[in-house]
Order: structure tokens, then sequence, then C-alpha cells
């Protein structure tokens, strides 16, 4: 699997280069997307549609303010609900060319998560409601891959969340791809 990412961003890079030679970089003011997260934590599985946005902070380095919002559901086999997810921070993204064919990108983020669980016990009888909310946060790495203006973002983020519900801090890993648009 390592050999097959490593293929793939040379190849992505190789053709960005070859592509974009005899133009002038552009200038990368920030981002636009939206995506697909796929995750679990301590408490459940979750799947979201999430809206990502980034703003550059200084023309010399690749730094960049980074914010997300999320909106799905969460569950386990017993029951699930609503989620709803948002956090912002720091995004650092290291590109091969001044094109931007193949990046990888490493983040940290702070913000606050919410899953409602309704569920149903062994006799069909309803059991209370939970609502499990707290802090999110930690690291996420990825890719941005693609031309000048529309991009690819594959991101594993590796948050720890803070379960207001049961008062522990709980792993959660979630992979989230989507599609995001350059803003020059």
């Amino acid at each position: 699997m390592e050999k097959l990412a490593t293929a793939f961003v040379v190849v992505g890079c190789s053709i960005a280069r070859i592509a974009h030679a005899d133009e002038a970089p552009a200038v990368d003011r920030g981002s636009i997307g939206a995506a697909l997260m796929l995750g679990a934590d301590g408490n459940a599985f979750e799947s979201a549609i999430s809206f990502e946005g980034t703003v550059r902070l200084t023309p010399e380095i690749p730094l960049y303010a980074h914010g997300v919002a999320a909106i799905g559901q969460a569950g386990d086999f017993s029951g699930g609900g609503e989620l709803e997810h948002g956090r912002a921070g720091l995004e650092l993204r290291q590109c091969a060319d001044d094109h931007g064919g193949a990046c990888v990108l490493a983040q940290f983020d702070v913000g606050y998560q919410s899953q409602t669980w309704n569920g149903m016990n062994d006799f069909g009888t309803a059991l209370a409601t939970e609502v499990h909310a707290g802090l999110v946060v930690g690291p996420s790495f990825g890719l941005d891959v693609g031309g000048e203006h529309t991009r690819f973002r594959a991101i594993v983020d590796t948050l720890e969340f803070h379960d207001g519900f049961d008062d522990h801090w709980t792993k959660s890993v979630t992979l989230t791809l989507g599609i995001a648009r350059r803003l020059d």
C-alpha cells in the first residue's frame, strides 16, 4: 500500500510538472470544498457530509487557517441518531511544485462534537436518549491532489473526543474524501 501511495504521488507530480511547465504559478489563497466523512470512535460508527474551508495566512509559508463543519449520523448495533461536528485549526501543506499537482498536508484542530443516541433493548422497549457531546482535538494527515483549481482531498483524522455523557476521552478515527476548489 505504501508503494502504491508513493507511486501515486510521483506520477501526479510528474503530470503536473509537464502540464504546467511554461506557466507562472497561481497564488493559492485557500480553498472551499465538500466531502464524505466515515469513521468511528469509542461510542459509535459515524457517517457525515462535511464542508471545509482554508485561508492562507502567509505567502512565505504554506500555512492555512482551517475549518470543518459536518452533519450526519452516528450509531452502533443497538441504535443511533444525529451527528454534528465542527472544528477549526491550522493546516500546513507542502506541494511537489508551484502548481500544486500533489501535496501532503498536516492539520491540528480543536472543536466540538455532538452525537445523539436512541435505541431499544432486547425486548423492544425504547431506552433513554443519550447525548454524547464534547471537545474534539487532534491532528489529521492527508493528500491534496489535482489541478490548479479542482482538487481531490483524502484526509485521515486522528482526534480525541471528550464525551461529556460518560466524562471520559475516547479516540476517534475518520476518513474524509472530498473535492475542493482552490481560491486564487
